[in-house]
């Protein structure tokens, strides 16, 4: 009886709850280019963030950003997109997509499919990732510092806490206390184990059947840039005279590489039977569209780049094809190291 209640349960709340899949076979050619919209909606929610803080609290600065553009499940920085008529976005149903014959290995994909998708500077992601990015980024960067959801005390000036954010902060630190990690404070490397936990479990196999190198990718670039917001080398906030200020320009291009495309960075699945299903079905779509690979990785040079973005993190963050692909000689692999500034070093 548990079980039938847990399931009728996930199928109510599946979309807001379900980590979203996308396809990035089908439709990839119409994914639109939406660089310099992201990157100014970005800077526009820092600044704004930063506008509404009266003193120098990072509690009510992260409060701001959370509040704006998170949120559990569908973070608001991925509806932004989806909704975004200037963007566009590429959208496709379940039943025209690479999942359409999965429903007996896992029913949530029909759910949660499919996130659209758009291009940044060429690179192909889904919508998902930016609330990776973001929503999930700060519950990684909280269990690699072993640290409550806000860690400073909460100043005078500091925001109302409405309900949302309240869930939100409540939703996150019960997932930061329930997940049995053996590096919980110990940077990068928490972030990875807890990455894999979520893919592993109701966010990847146990929910949609999927686990995404791609979403840990995203998750560990959050994670960076949520270290990086007021602290590290070249933070993007300094406090000047008591108020914050933004102390360089964001720009997704640092955070944003092949290893958020799943056509690339290629996934794994919860049955050998799901895995066949779909690499038949992406395989079809390749084999319509002339595509010179028959399987993922579609774009095999690209994944040596990945290899040298993260050295550190490999085995954690890229697939063991592109993996493979990415160590093999340039001759063999290709030696496009477009994207290949190291973002693996452990913090």
């Amino acid at each position: 009886m548990r079980h039938i209640c847990i399931f009728s349960a996930m199928i109510l709340l599946s979309t807001p709850l379900l980590a979203a899949e996308a396809d990035y076979f089908t439709r990839r050619e119409d994914a639109p280019e939406v660089s310099a919209m992201l990157d100014k909606k970005m800077n526009e929610e820092l600044n704004a963030a930063a506008g509404k803080v009266k003193n120098c609290s990072v509690e009510a600065l992260r409060t701001e950003l959370i509040k704006s553009m998170g949120g559990f499940g569908i973070a608001q920085i991925e509806s932004w997109l989806d909704d975004n008529k200037e963007a566009k976005a590429t959208g496709i149903k379940f039943k025209k997509s690479i999942y359409q014959g999965t429903m007996a290995e896992a029913p949530m994909a029909a759910l949660a499919c499919c996130a659209p998708l758009a291009t940044y500077k060429g690179r192909v992601f889904s919508a998902d990732k930016l609330g990776h990015f973001l929503h999930t980024g700060f519950e990684m960067y909280v269990v690699a510092n072993d640290r409550p959801f806000l860690d400073e005390k909460r100043a005078p000036e500091a925001p109302p806490t409405d309900f949302s954010f309240s869930a939100n902060k409540a939703l996150i630190e019960q997932d930061a206390k329930t997940w049995k990690l053996k590096t919980r404070g110990q940077g990068a490397t928490a972030v990875l184990e807890a990455s894999q936990y979520q893919e592993n479990n109701l966010w990847g196999k146990m929910g949609t059947g999927v686990y995404s190198y791609a979403d840990i990718a995203a998750n560990y670039e959050g994670y960076r840039f949520w270290s990086d917001l007021t602290s590290g080398d070249n933070p993007y906030f300094v406090c000047e005279h008591s108020r914050w200020k933004q102390a360089r320009k964001f720009s997704w291009d640092e955070y944003i590489s092949d290893a958020w495309d799943e056509s690339i960075n290629c996934n794994e699945y919860v049955s050998s039977k799901m895995k066949m299903t779909v690499m038949a079905a992406s395989g079809e779509v390749l084999r319509k569209k002339g595509w010179p690979a028959k399987s993922c990785p579609i774009e095999p040079q690209k994944c040596r780049a990945l290899v040298k973005r993260y050295p550190g993190a490999l085995k954690d963050v890229i697939g063991p094809r592109c993996q493979e692909l990415g160590l093999q000689e340039p001759t063999a692999a290709g030696s496009n190291d477009e994207g290949s500034k190291s973002a693996g070093g452990a913090r």
